[in-house]
């Protein structure tokens, strides 16, 4: 049974943790987009990424 209980609550962690690491990719995948869509300077670059997540 503890056995179980542990695979169980690293499932639970690993699929909460799951979006937020989809995310965080997506966004630093999407920063070059940015940059030439949006004009942004490096500066702005960091607050965007900085702000987002």
């Amino acid at each position: 049974m503890f056995v179980n209980s542990k695979w169980l609550i690293l499932a639970t962690v690993v699929g909460l943790y799951l979006p937020v690491a989809i995310d965080a990719t997506v966004l630093h995948i999407a920063v070059p987009t940015l940059s030439k869509v949006l004009y942004a300077n490096s500066s702005q670059l960091l607050w965007i990424i900085d702000i987002y997540p």
